[in-house]
């Protein structure tokens, strides 16, 4: 439905002013969740005996009569979308002190707003005496007695009344029909009717005590006039130089190109004021054509500007800050608190970008230095803001009354439409957080740390002690600490009133608490989707569909290309060799198993959770009880009966594929190539083979509750970060045609949503230990491969807030520690960062250099475990054999990516690529000829250096 907010022509002043006031009113509506306005339920219950009646139809135009009801009823709080809920909102529309003509032309307007919103439900206070034109109507009325608002003595019992009234009818918002300030005047901050957004006990735990607000600071009149007059300022002239800063649109805030709209409304309508110089800001823009019309529009204006330029590559350096929560770990499960809480978290979460994007308090301090030397008081204001010749007027009064003072604000009146900026007086309007004019000897600017959306300015009031609702504002745990007030006390002010042009949001421009709720809601989701999209092109910048994530182009050429005789060309025989028995092996498919999983569905992968055994004590060996370190027979890999389960097969599926397409790399021969391709479509593509999209019965368990809430067998998979490559050199083969590769690719989405929107990827990525390290690598191999830079750059932050759990400050790993094969499993979560760092620096996030305050990160994890493997013993548990030999790849991602030496062995040798095998067990998390990645690395000498008694191949 379309909502014009334009008043008809012709209309007399008050006529002007209902049209303003209802505007705002809708806000209350639009503000609010829509869904189901126009299907209310209101229970109706006599207020001295039952029965109760319940409404269910769609409201007519008018209240229903209910003819059966004879007692005046009352409502309980709210209105209620039928089957939830959800309280809807009933506006309590404020009628004082208007002659019958206001009262009709109120009426008038309200009968009409009813008839175009379905669900406005106002409730109408007024002391007027004639209620026929509200009976008519069909509107709820309650009355007052005029004398009580007239009369001091009586307005206590208004009051009262007034509050009795509104508790009453549960009111939602307010919407003020009477004369100018005649109801604030009597009941006070007219803020306080509206919505009261109830924290859930969740929700609160994230609050910070309440601060307590400290007495106002009183003025030093005396000592103000001296410092002004010791600095000479009483001889210089009353000049002023306006900024506005013009930033980015950011929707739903804000209509697109609205800001280019307001620059042009202040260009055309705004006068000349004698004594100031205007000057503009463009802080920022992303986008390059708004930021090019901003300019080109200012500079035909002939108007000089400030241009902070947009640095996409500088905005990729801006980082994610887990600073303020205590457990970093909280970002990869679930939030359990309001989604109003959640976007809160979000925009908190990515303050350092907020901060570069945005920039406000950094435009605000550029516009404050520049202006410093070019006028006595300098106003670096927000972009939105307009004065008229009566606003500068009473603003430039109030100040040169008063220039001892070197601060003032400006409280602001927000609009809905741009034609109520150019009227005569606003001032009553003006409740909005003010602007702050500064004497351009004031010493404080702005605060920096503080990011858009979460007090920016209002941190300066706190320094300066002015008060505000802010003061009673609670401040969540991860806010920026508040500022100390200024022990200079108070040197501050009040000048004028300034407009605020509209949003081109009106409906979250009315002067209401659930309007307030809704530009909160719709800034701090504007601001995520825009930083979101700004990640997103970063990486996308990086990223090319055919570029390899796991191995390196360059070293396989160097391999290609190794001299005979040399280390390399030893490995490039071993590869060779390994292609050649993958294809003696032939295919692999899930369907080849020997036993069913619990669907009886063949193409379900099927491997039950390994370390899981049938309960002794009990009949029917419920529940199953974990044996840490004991595996189920069949579920180890090439163990006897393993041929009863998909894991062992998944596995030489993977390896086998995967070698071939290198070997085609390296030797050129279409062979190897096209075997690869022909497993590829037999597990994943042809109908009577291939797997079904999920992992349901994997590392599964015979307990329905167990089986649907564990993600363990998730890990199964992690393999697809290094086979995602071999089908990337499949495909550029030519041996994997484009609509096989096309299936593929619709396989692995279907996969990816499985995984990110069901119980068992929820609780994977929720994991402390490997299982979640894996997790994030597989999501990103797959969106990395299927170009998804949505699900990459959520993984890119997952993998930062667990890098900073799951590492100690002195790099150690205590989720791994504990277990039974605790060097085992410290070594293959390592290693699965170390992959996942690969992958990630492909498209240009840096997980190699990401650290926490304390120091967290992968150096010193690495620098931790190496110089511990390269010792006789190890400190912690290990029940079964362990391969020292595992060390290697670590020892040369620390030394290639990290410059970290191997100066901690125990025989004080070097890295040496002589001793590296190309091929490790696949529980241990190395990919096939690993050693491909470092041929231009500590690797290189590999490629000229004969050792023939060097090489030791260790096959699977």
């Amino acid at each position: 439905m379309s909502r014009r907010r334009t008043s008809p022509p012709l209309l007399s002043e008050r006529q002007a002013a209902h049209y303003r006031a209802l505007d705002a009113m809708l806000g209350v509506l639009d503000a609010h969740d829509g869904a189901g306005r126009a299907a209310r339920r209101i229970t109706l219950i006599p207020e001295k005996t039952p029965p109760t009646v319940t409404l269910r139809a769609l409201l007519p135009d008018t209240w229903p009569a209910i003819e059966e009801v004879r007692t005046p009823l009352r409502p309980r709080p709210g209105w209620l979308v039928p089957d939830q809920a959800t309280a809807a909102p009933v506006t309590v529309v404020a009628l004082f002190g208007l002659d019958a003509q206001g009262i009709r032309i109120a009426l008038d307007h309200l009968a009409a707003r009813q008839r175009e919103t379905p669900g406005f439900l106002p409730v109408c206070f007024t002391d007027w005496p004639d209620h026929a034109g509200f009976r008519r109507r069909g509107f709820i009325v309650e009355h007052f007695v005029p004398e009580h608002i007239q009369d001091p003595a009586g307005l206590g019992h208004f009051r009262a009344r007034f509050m009795l009234l509104w508790r009453k009818w549960g009111g939602a918002a307010l919407v003020d029909l009477s004369p100018p300030t005649l109801l604030a005047s009597r009941i006070g901050d007219l803020g306080m009717f509206g919505p009261q957004m109830v924290r859930s006990e969740t929700d609160r735990a994230w609050e910070r005590p309440k601060p307590e607000r400290l007495p106002a600071a009183k003025p030093d009149i005396a000592a103000l006039r001296a410092e002004y007059a010791a600095r000479g300022l009483n001889d210089v002239p009353d000049t002023f130089v306006l900024y506005r800063i013009v930033g980015n649109d950011l929707h739903p805030r804000h209509e697109p190109g609205q800001s280019l709209r307001n620059v042009r409304f202040i260009l055309e309508n705004e006068p000349r004021f004698a004594g100031c110089e205007k000057r503009w800001v463009v802080n920022r823009i992303i986008d390059p054509e708004t930021e090019a019309s901003i300019l080109d529009l200012l500079d035909r204006a002939g108007q000089t500007y400030l241009h902070i330029r947009f640095d996409p590559e500088e905005y990729a350096r801006q980082d994610w800050d887990f600073s303020g929560f205590a457990d970093p770990a909280f970002w990869l499960a679930p939030m359990d608190c309001s989604e109003r809480m959640r976007m809160r978290l979000e925009t908190r979460l990515r303050r350092h970008k907020i901060n570069y994007a945005i920039n406000n308090n950094g435009a605000r301090n550029a516009a404050l230095n520049d202006g410093r030397g070019r006028a006595k008081w300098v106003l670096p204001w927000d972009g939105n803001c307009f004065l008229s010749q009566i606003a500068w007027d009473r603003l430039v009064a109030d100040v040169t009354s008063r220039p001892y003072l070197k601060y003032f604000q400006v409280p602001m009146a927000r609009l809905s439409d741009t034609e109520a900026a150019t009227t005569a007086d606003l001032s009553h309007l003006a409740t909005e957080e003010p602007q702050v004019i500064f004497r351009s000897d004031a010493e404080e600017s702005f605060d920096e740390a503080f990011p858009y959306g979460r007090r920016p300015k209002v941190s300066l009031f706190w320094r300066l002690g002015i008060p505000g609702d802010w003061d009673l504002a609670r401040d969540d745990v991860w806010d920026v600490p508040r500022p100390e007030r200024t022990p200079r006390g108070a040197e501050f002010g009040t000048a004028g009133w300034v407009s605020r042009l509209p949003s081109g949001r009106s409906h979250l421009e009315a002067p209401s608490r659930s309007s307030q709720t809704g530009r909160e809601l719709a800034r701090n989701e504007a601001i995520v989707a825009t930083l979101d999209e700004l990640d997103h092109a970063a990486l996308a910048r990086h990223w090319r569909r055919d570029r390899l994530t796991a191995y390196d182009d360059a070293a396989l050429d160097r391999l290609a290309a190794a001299p005979d005789g040399s280390i390399a060309a030893r490995w490039r025989e071993a590869l060779v060799q390994a292609g050649e028995a993958g294809i003696l092996r032939g295919l692999q498919s899930v369907v080849d198993k020997t036993t069913l999983p619990p669907s009886g569905d063949p193409h379900d992968y099927w491997n039950p959770a390994p370390f899981w055994w049938p309960n002794p004590a009990t009949a029917d060996g419920l529940p199953y009880v974990r044996r840490d370190g004991e595996r189920i027979p069949g579920t180890e890999l090439y163990s006897p009966h393993s041929e009863r389960y998909d894991r062992t097969r998944l596995q030489r599926f993977f390896d086998d594929a995967t070698v071939c397409a290198l070997a085609w790399r390296v030797t050129g021969e279409r062979r190897f190539a096209e075997h690869a391709a022909a497993m590829l479509r037999c597990w994943f593509v042809d109908p009577q083979t291939r797997m079904n999209p999920h992992l349901t019965f994997a590392h599964w368990r015979p307990e329905p509750i167990a089986r649907h809430a564990v993600g363990y067998g998730l890990i199964d998979l992690k393999d697809l970060y290094f086979f995602l490559d071999a089908v990337r050199l499949m495909h550029a083969s030519g041996a994997l045609d484009d609509a096989a590769e096309d299936r593929f690719r619709a396989w692995l989405a279907t996969y990816l949503d499985w995984i990110q929107t069901g119980p068992q990827g929820a609780a994977e990525r929720a994991a402390p230990n490997n299982h979640g390290t894996c997790f994030d690598l597989q999501v990103a191999a797959i969106a990395a491969y299927l170009g998804d830079m949505r699900a990459l750059s959520a993984t890119m932050r997952s993998a930062k807030a667990r890098m900073l759990a799951q590492f100690a400050p002195d790099g150690s790993q205590p989720g791994e520690l504990t277990r039974q094969t605790s060097a085992h499993r410290a070594s293959f979560n390592l290693q699965s960062w170390v992959n996942l760092a690969r992958l990630a620096k492909t498209v240009g996030c840096d997980l190699w250099g990401c650290e926490g305050a304390d120091h967290r990160s992968l150096r010193g994890a690495l620098g931790w475990l190496l110089p511990r493997l390269d010792q006789p013993n190890w400190s912690y548990p290990q029940v079964s054999a362990f391969d020292r030999n595992r060390r290697f790849p670590l020892a040369a991602a620390a030394k290639d990516e990290l410059g970290l030496e191997a100066a901690d062995r125990s025989d004080g040798g070097a890295l040496d690529p002589a001793e590296w095998s190309p091929i490790h067990h696949p529980r241990d998390g190395v990919k096939p000829f690993w050693l491909v990645d470092h041929l231009t690395g500590c690797a290189s000498s590999a490629l000229t250096e004969r050792r023939d008694d060097a090489l030791r191949f260790r096959g699977a």
